[in-house]
């Protein structure tokens, strides 16, 4: 890796002192004299510098928390595929991996209960499964993978939306929007154009989140109907 950074920077060295020569020769007045060899030799000095310097400071990004790799996220993601197929397929007890965020136990009265479609911007799948008894209660539960910012585990500041029943229907109260400032720092060019895996065009992974489900299980003897996808069982 030393060997390839010293080549690009005599690569480098080489092309500026073609063009610092050549607008020499052509009498561009700036570069004639001392004036254009201090220029062209504080340049270079200042690149030896920083090449120099790239080497002893450690090749890791300060966070304002532990960032995960891109391989961890994409395994996070691989498990949330499997826990939603587990939960659609009536094995919620085998799912795992992913958050429960919230819960709530629902009194009910009468035996019919509507989930409304959606009409804002917010929308959260809603999965039913039917119990065995009739005990007029719902126990509801708010699940959602994992989610990253910038490489970083947010999933603690997802919030849950309320949920109550008024008249028959569920309502789903979205959460007030979460407003995350994060700071990312890294060093200048000049100090990482020499380390290996350098991209200035950042991280392959900056943001992902997944998806989130309310899961209800219902008495015996409730119907539900509207926006909703019953387990298998």
């Amino acid at each position: 890796m030393f060997l390839a950074s010293i080549i690009s920077l005599l690569f480098f060295v080489g092309i500026l002192a073609l063009v610092f020569f050549g607008l020499k020769a052509l009498g561009v007045r700036f570069f004639r004299g001392k004036r254009g060899n201090w220029l062209f030799g504080g340049y270079t000095a200042i690149l030896l510098i920083a090449a120099v310097i790239s080497y002893m400071i450690p090749n890791t990004v300060s966070y304002g928390g532990e960032p995960v790799s891109d391989e961890r996220m994409k395994q996070e993601q691989h498990q949330s595929d499997e826990f939603f197929r587990l939960v659609r397929a009536g094995n919620i007890a085998e799912a795992e991996g992913v958050p429960l965020k919230k819960e709530w136990e629902l009194p009910i009265e009468g035996n019919e209960l509507e989930v409304p479609y959606t009409k804002s911007d917010y929308y959260i799948s809603v999965l039913v499964e039917r119990k065995d008894t009739a005990d007029g209660v719902i126990e509801a539960a708010h699940y959602t993978s994992k989610s990253f910012l910038a490489n970083i585990d947010v999933t603690e500041e997802v919030p849950s939306p309320d949920l109550s029943i008024v008249e028959g229907h569920l309502e789903i109260i979205p959460p007030e929007p979460v407003e995350i400032k994060m700071a990312r720092t890294a060093y200048p060019y000049p100090f990482y154009q020499f380390t290996e895996g350098y991209s200035m065009f950042g991280r392959e992974t900056d943001f992902f989140h997944n998806m989130e489900i309310i899961y209800l299980r219902v008495p015996s003897n409730v119907a539900v109907t509207g926006d909703v996808e019953y387990v298998d069982s």
